[in-house]
């Protein structure tokens, strides 16, 4: 899942429940039901080819204006930022390259990535793939009116 759907989510959960700690669990836990939902990632065999950042990078600014448009706009608590965080702090300890390596030599970061790569099997083609992170972030937009 991309990380849009994944933040907006977070943050909707964490406006929902309007507590700091509570919001970054949920948050935490809806990563990894959403990543049981077959969708289309920007896996390029591991590497970051030039259509991978392109993706990478739309996603990430699209879902930071999201974040911080809904963040402002709505005068959301510290718990939509906290849901938020929490629903990509999976991804930041297993993905982000500056880290991911070393974090996977330790027991507990094997276990975490084995898990998280695990629940991920079902990739479908990226028409399909992007149609279900759309019908995510929908809902999650609704979440926020």
């Amino acid at each position: 899942m991309l990380f849009t759907p994944h933040t907006l989510i977070g943050g909707a959960i964490g406006a929902e429940v309007n507590n700091v700690p509570l919001a970054f669990v949920l948050g935490f836990i809806s990563h990894f039901i959403l990543d049981f939902i077959p969708h289309f990632d920007t896996t390029d065999n591991g590497k970051f080819t030039l259509r991978q950042n392109l993706i990478i990078g739309i996603d990430l600014l699209l879902g930071g204006y999201l974040l911080l448009h809904y963040w402002s706009s709505l005068d959301y608590s510290p718990a939509f930022f906290f849901g938020a965080l929490g629903a990509i702090t999976p991804d930041l300890l297993d993905i982000v390259p500056f880290w991911n390596k070393s974090f996977r030599k330790t027991k507990f970061g094997l276990f975490f990535h084995n898990y998280h790569e695990r629940i991920q099997k079902v990739k479908v083609g990226p028409v399909l793939g992007i149609l279900t992170q759309l019908v995510v972030l929908l809902i999650a937009l609704f979440m926020l009116k």
